[in-house]
């Protein structure tokens, strides 16, 4: 099945780079059954979701590859020529948008436990960075990321720096406590390294300052979506990005949210 760019990069060709709620939400009504299959009867972890592996599909597949064809005859793109091949550059191809397709198994996981690193640092969830055993509901965080950033302008988080991977964690997780609020201690004690970034009675160690004054509210991009509407998007990321994996949201109940359910004007 031959298939179309991804989200992110559609994405980046249209105004204000930013989907519509109409989009978005058709988008996950799509893709999270993909991972309510993987996660109840497949038993798989996807661990990398994200716009860049939501790949959109053709309605028309032979018309869209005879217009590349014609394309890259009339314009050829970009290549290397080696001594026993020609590596020719990717060429971005729209038109007759179809299904969106969840891609990239390249980091998945059998079973329901894993551990070590998984997902693009910017979409990791907090286990993940502490070093905890992590399970289907890093990709529920990965969902609620992806729908913050195919829906707004400014991210949540971000990469703060590349050179030091525990200042990096640091800046991460201080956001974190800006957004969601401080983390149990019951939930902090299950990782080995908590004491790296909190005291034993759970009270920041202040390794990277938490932001002033950034929140969901002050992040979250005007829009002239009714106020209903705006209220329940909160709620539906708030319910995906929440510390403790077991409360978040399952791809199941994802579905059922009133944010996907509603039919809005």
């Amino acid at each position: 099945m031959p298939l179309a760019t991804a989200m992110v990069d559609f994405q980046n060709t249209i105004p204000r780079k930013v989907y519509p709620s109409v989009i978005v939400r058709e988008a996950l009504k799509q893709v999270v059954p993909a991972l309510n299959f993987l996660h109840t009867d497949a038993h798989v972890i996807h661990a990398d979701f994200h716009p860049g592996n939501l790949l959109i599909g053709f309605q028309h597949p032979e018309e869209c590859l005879a217009q590349v064809e014609d394309a890259e005859l009339q314009s050829p793109g970009p290549r290397k020529v080696t001594k026993d091949r020609t590596i020719y550059t990717s060429r971005a191809i729209f038109g007759n948008i179809g299904p969106l397709y969840l891609c990239d198994f390249g980091h998945a996981k059998i079973g329901k436990d894993g551990s070590g690193n998984a997902m693009p640092v910017a979409f990791r969830a907090p286990e993940i960075i502490l070093g905890m055993p992590w399970s289907y509901p890093i990709d529920m965080w990965g969902v609620g990321l992806s729908t913050w950033d195919m829906f707004q302008v400014k991210k949540l988080f971000k990469v703060y720096d590349t050179r030091d991977q525990q200042l990096n964690d640091a800046h991460h997780l201080a956001s974190m406590i800006a957004l969601l609020g401080p983390p149990p201690l019951a939930y902090l004690k299950r990782s080995s390294k908590y004491l790296e970034f909190w005291t034993e009675h759970g009270d920041w160690r202040g390794i990277a300052p938490i932001p002033e004054g950034r929140t969901v509210e002050t992040l979250l991009t005007p829009h002239q979506e009714h106020d209903d509407e705006r209220a329940r998007f909160l709620e539906f990321v708030r319910a995906l990005l929440r510390w403790v994996p077991e409360e978040r949201l399952t791809a199941e109940q994802a579905l059922s949210h009133p944010w996907l359910t509603t039919a809005y004007k």
